[in-house]
């Protein structure tokens, strides 16, 4: 199953709300390949290596944590410079780099802001 860019194994996906992405349209992605995969699907990423359902549900599952941990952070009205620096991402930085554009897609749509 060929992924797009809405599973990427180099970096945090890219939720490009400017042209109507969503962080829900994301996890609901992320879930309908999970689905249509079984233990013996191959995934092809829009960038990096092959990969397997379970490093889809990996992502998933990350994509869900920094949301929630993210709306935990609104919820006790959190700006986004608190929320940046309470570093909801940090656990995967290493393995996805660079999480900014992530982070702040999350923040936005969350936040309900532009």
């Amino acid at each position: 199953i060929h992924t797009g860019d809405v599973f990427r194994t180099v970096a945090f996906p890219i939720i490009d709300r400017n042209n109507g992405g969503t962080l829900r349209g994301t996890i609901e992605a992320l879930a309908i390949l999970a689905g249509l995969g079984g233990p013996n699907t191959i995934y092809v990423p829009g960038h990096g290596e092959v990969s397997t359902r379970e490093d889809i549900v990996e992502f998933r599952d990350m994509v869900l944590t920094v949301r929630d941990r993210v709306a935990a952070l609104l919820a006790n009205g959190a700006s986004y410079d608190v929320v940046s620096a309470a570093a909801p991402t940090a656990e995967w930085e290493a393995r996805w780099g660079d999480p900014q554009r992530f982070l702040t897609a999350v923040y936005a749509e969350l936040a309900g802001t532009d």
